[in-house]
């Protein structure tokens, strides 16, 4: 690697901004590019006579949510609670998630949050968006068209859902909540 490259690198390393993690402000921090961190602080100990230890800054690995988000179990007096990172980005650069809306990516790609990626938008936006990027609807695996086949076959159905499930290769109840209305509601 060249001094250049390494120049390059170090130069898009410092460009990353970090801003506190809302509600978890002096033990978290989230990146514009989708990174969480710890910060240093101490923590109670058992068996050490000051009663404290110092826990070092860290990056917070990630697990996967449903196959497509990446989480980060943040915790906070000894209670820990599972997050979704896109949402910290976002609350951390943007604000707090406006009433019925929900956390966009406008790549499709929901392990990508980098904050450019990212936007507050309603569910019918985001569905579209999905349905754009790889013609499915979340975790159902559906397409628009097999929506549309299940409803028109709904009309008539008087089997049990999962029989109707089983065919598509979903659970039953992605097959009643299209039936009540529930999901795929933004689709005419």
């Amino acid at each position: 690697m060249t001094i250049e490259q390494l120049s390059l690198n170090f130069d898009a390393v410092k460009s990353e901004e970090w801003r506190p993690v809302v509600g978890y402000e002096d033990l978290y921090e989230v990146s514009d590019w989708g990174h969480v961190r710890s910060l240093d602080r101490y923590i109670a100990t058992v068996g050490n006579p000051s009663g404290k230890r110092l826990l070092r800054s860290a990056p917070m690995k990630f697990y996967i949510h449903n196959k497509v988000y990446h989480g980060v179990r943040l915790s906070r007096e000894g209670r820990h609670r599972l997050w979704l990172v896109h949402r910290l980005v976002l609350e951390a650069f943007v604000g707090p998630c406006p009433s019925s809306c929900q956390c966009c990516h406008y790549d499709g790609n929901g392990l990508n949050n980098k904050l450019e990626n990212l936007r507050w938008g309603d569910q019918a936006s985001n569905e579209k968006d999905k349905i754009r990027h790889n013609g499915k609807h979340n975790a159902a695996h559906l397409t628009v068209d097999q929506v549309r086949e299940i409803r028109e076959r709904l009309k008539t159905w008087n089997k049990p859902l999962y029989i109707l499930a089983n065919e598509y290769g979903v659970l039953r109840q992605a097959i009643k909540e299209i039936k009540i209305g529930k999901s795929w509601a933004w689709l005419p």
